[in-house]
């Protein structure tokens, strides 16, 4: 019997252990919404109207920056003016993806990116018009 009463608390806190190892393993980590973060820095464009709900959207060419949110079951992309500050924006939430909405359920930056590049692009400045001179006879 003593070692039954040993072996008990062992195994339970075995199987406690390994429960929360796999119960608490992030689907989306949160290295990867950085790295994320990192290569979205720059301003963008949209490339066609969103609904953002509420009556609102963003519209076609509005110059917009955006920033990543996590729980580490799903993530969400916010677009807020590029003229602001983050910390003082408001942020609309353009995208939102969850574990089933990945291919095979495994998470990719890369299926990110391709669904981003569906909504915005790089913004780039309007080049001027040059009006020509005309000739002089």
């Amino acid at each position: 019997m003593p070692f039954l009463r040993r072996l008990v608390p062992q195994a339970a806190l075995f199987a406690f252990s390994i429960l929360t190892l796999e119960c608490g393993s992030a689907f989306i980590r949160k290295s990867d919404v950085k790295d994320l973060s990192k290569n979205y820095e720059g301003e963008y464009s949209v490339r066609e109207r969103i609904d953002v709900g509420n009556f609102e959207n963003l519209n076609k060419g509005a110059r917009v920056k955006i920033f990543f949110k996590t729980t580490g079951d799903y993530v969400t992309v916010y677009a807020y003016p590029y003229s602001q500050a983050r910390e003082e924006a408001v942020g609309k939430n353009i995208l939102q993806l969850f574990e089933q909405d990945f291919p095979e359920r495994k998470f990719s930056t890369k299926y990110i990116e391709e669904r981003l590049a569906l909504l915005i692009e790089p913004y780039t400045e309007p080049k001027p018009v040059r009006k020509g001179r005309k000739k002089s006879r």
